[in-house]
């Protein structure tokens, strides 16, 4: 190959690695905002794949709805179906949190619930030499910023909710066209990674398990806790039941938190009171119980099914959240199962192995 052509080849190959650059950032410009509904419909679509899988082979079996048909209809109803049972579930706990939220704003703004705290505190302040302290007197200072803060939920959630429709109508649009097309689409990205088909195809069923593993081991059994503490709330008297069940579900997600931020404070608060006995039946559910499912379960679901190790996962969710939000919660595990894929490949390569050999696992 003569100089000029040598120049011409590696003139075309930079100016393509520039238009694919460019092209890349405006494509990625265009759909940022969407960023959050994409990994949405994603993890909704790992999760529902098996569903849409049986769906499609039981109707593929009928004379008349064979091929295509069989999978726009399978997609269909697999879509609408976990639309209903993410979105319901949502809607109305939303809208019960928020009104809970706007009744313990007007309970804390009348001084009712100031003095009981007050009450329960007020001894405990004296034993460790702070008799002067005063639940009210602190609160007064703090009134407008503590209701403020206490109308947030419903403020957010009437503020948000064009936003949440949205994004919820292109969270289930995406999520019917990758179930319906899924090979379609992975198809490209396949033949574009730099090792075989194979190892590619590996890779992403190994982010599939994972999602499921997380989902499973973190939010179902986040659910469950919020559930049995939120019951236990019910019955022994506790204000605004539905809300504190919530919010004790969604710190149960949270790394480094749990149920304890919230079980905790409400039976001692409950035993400060005079309701010793209500306080020690909550505290009792939530240290016997709501701890030991964590405990229990957690670990064995996620680091058994997605084959990871519990710090990998207790930093991939963490991260994850901090840094795209909510959806971190499965974006964070995704990111880490295709990075240790990664990992697998250069490892193998250095040591000799066939770029189409078996993938070895990462041990995390």
């Amino acid at each position: 190959m003569s100089g000029g052509d040598r120049f011409g080849s590696e003139y075309r190959k930079i100016g393509l690695t520039i238009l694919v650059i460019v092209l890349g950032a405006l494509a990625f410009g265009m759909v940022r905002n969407f960023v959050p509904a994409l990994l949405w419909a994603t993890t909704v679509s790992i999760l529902a794949s098996p569903l849409y899988e049986r769906m499609r082979k039981r109707l593929d079996r009928t004379s008349w709805l064979k091929g295509d048909r069989a999978a726009t209809i399978s997609a269909l109803l697999a879509t609408l179906l976990t639309g209903l049972i993410f979105c319901i579930p949502f809607i109305v706990i939303g809208v019960g949190i928020a009104t809970q939220a706007s009744s313990l704003a007007q309970e804390v703004q009348n001084g009712e619930m100031v003095k009981q705290i007050d009450k329960a505190v007020q001894p405990l302040a004296e034993r460790f030499g702070m008799a002067e302290f005063e639940v009210s007197h602190w609160f007064t200072e703090n009134r407008e910023q503590i209701t403020q803060s206490l109308r947030a939920p419903a403020t957010d959630f009437a503020r948000g909710a064009g936003t949440m429709l949205l994004t919820l109508v292109i969270a289930l649009l995406t999520q019917f066209f990758m179930l319906r097309d899924s090979h379609r689409l992975l198809d490209p990205v396949l033949d574009l990674l730099p090792f075989a088909r194979e190892r590619g195809a590996r890779m992403f069923d190994r982010i599939a398990e994972t999602v499921r593993a997380v989902f499973v081991g973190t939010v179902l059994v986040a659910v469950l806790q919020g559930l049995v503490i939120g019951v236990a709330y019910y019955f022994t008297g506790v204000p605004n039941a539905l809300l504190l069940g919530v919010v004790s579900a969604i710190l149960c997600i949270i790394p480094l938190l749990g149920a304890p931020v919230v079980y905790l404070p409400v039976g001692l608060f409950l035993i400060g009171t005079g309701k010793v006995n209500e306080g020690l039946i909550i505290l009792g559910v939530g240290f016997l119980i709501v701890s030991q499912i964590d405990n229990a379960l957690k670990p064995f679901l996620i680091g058994g099914r997605a084959n990871l190790h519990p710090m990998a996962i207790f930093f991939a969710i963490l991260g994850g959240i901090a840094v795209v939000g909510p959806i971190g919660l499965m974006a964070g595990p995704m990111l880490l199962t295709a990075l240790l894929a990664l990992q697998d490949v250069i490892r193998e390569r250095l040591q000799g192995v066939p770029p189409d050999g078996e993938v070895v696992g990462s041990g995390l």
